[in-house]
């Protein structure tokens, strides 16, 4: 996983975002948010970590800003961030689930449609997680018999 990671991409969300859910720096909804103390712009942790190292300002307000002085969104922000529905990460992969951002993560861990790779010797194919268990016992030509 990259050690920087915008926020959430537009087109992935089941209905339109409103731009108060907007990182200031990366421009999609944000991702770990964090807010300028002084006029609570909304920022993507990674994003905003980024800027910090080369200038000590809120990039929307010119106020200083430093990562000790960033504050946390209220928790009905985070609320109304973590009910937003977004297209499981695997949706490329077959899954159509919208899920609520707060749920994500636990929805990714579980879904059937991520990436498992074959434990046969030889084969490391990649396959959906749902049908791993059928690939290695009756599908794979390097299955033990």
């Amino acid at each position: 996983m990259a050690s920087y990671d915008t926020g959430y991409e537009d087109e992935l969300f089941q209905h339109p975002v409103g731009p108060s859910s907007h990182c200031g720096i990366c421009y999609n909804v944000v991702k770990n948010p964090v807010m300028c103390r002084h006029n609570e712009h909304l920022f993507c942790r990674a994003c905003i970590t980024r800027h910090l190292m080369n200038s000590q300002t809120c990039p929307s307000c010119l106020e200083p800003l430093t990562i000790d002085t960033l504050s946390q969104p209220s928790r009905t922000v985070m609320n109304l961030l973590s009910e937003l529905k977004i297209h499981c990460q695997f949706f490329n992969r077959g899954c159509e689930k919208f899920i609520e951002l707060g749920n994500l993560g636990r929805h990714v861990a579980d879904c059937g449609f991520a990436p498992a790779v074959c434990s046969n010797e030889g084969c490391r194919l990649e396959v959906n997680k749902q049908d791993l268990l059928h690939h290695e016992t009756a599908v794979c030509e390097l299955r033990r018999v």
